[in-house]
């Protein structure tokens, strides 16, 4: 793949997760149903929640946004966004999300990943896994 063409498709993936991140804080959640396809997992642990349905995707939105607001989230930030194609159509984006209180102090730091497929749409998130900021798979060198 051109490093010109890689480069674009980052890009495309970072503004995705950015949009999203923007739609779950101002509690925007049909707008957030853009930036997915369904079914979407999440992968937490035990066991794995799926939405297969508009319906379900916004059910799960709204409770999480609740559960989370009663913790004391204010909002989230993206602190980082780390890249890998796979293909033309398929990446993983590891990111680290700060949870953040009203006077900004940090609730937590929590790393994941989102498996991420390019359709005829675009760039759409199709699975998202929890797990420590260590095990972010790094972006692929250029060499």
């Amino acid at each position: 793949m051109r490093a010109d063409l890689r480069t674009e498709q980052e890009r495309e993936i970072r503004s995705l997760i950015e949009r999203y991140i923007g739609h779950f804080n101002a509690q925007e959640f049909e707008a957030a149903l853009s930036c997915y396809r369904l079914p979407f997992t999440w992968l937490f642990g035990e066991p794995a929640a799926t939405a297969a349905t508009p319906e379900e995707f916004l059910s799960m939105m709204r409770r999480s946004s609740s559960e989370l607001r009663a913790k004391g989230l204010a909002r989230s930030v993206l602190r980082s966004t780390t890249v890998r194609l796979l293909s033309d159509h398929v990446a993983l984006a590891g990111v680290v999300v700060a949870r953040l209180r009203s006077d900004d102090s940090e609730l937590a730091s929590l790393g994941g990943t989102y498996l991420v497929h390019k359709g005829k749409e675009g760039w759409r998130l199709v699975a998202y896994g929890a797990h420590a900021i260590e095990a972010i798979v790094p972006a692929m060198s250029s060499g």
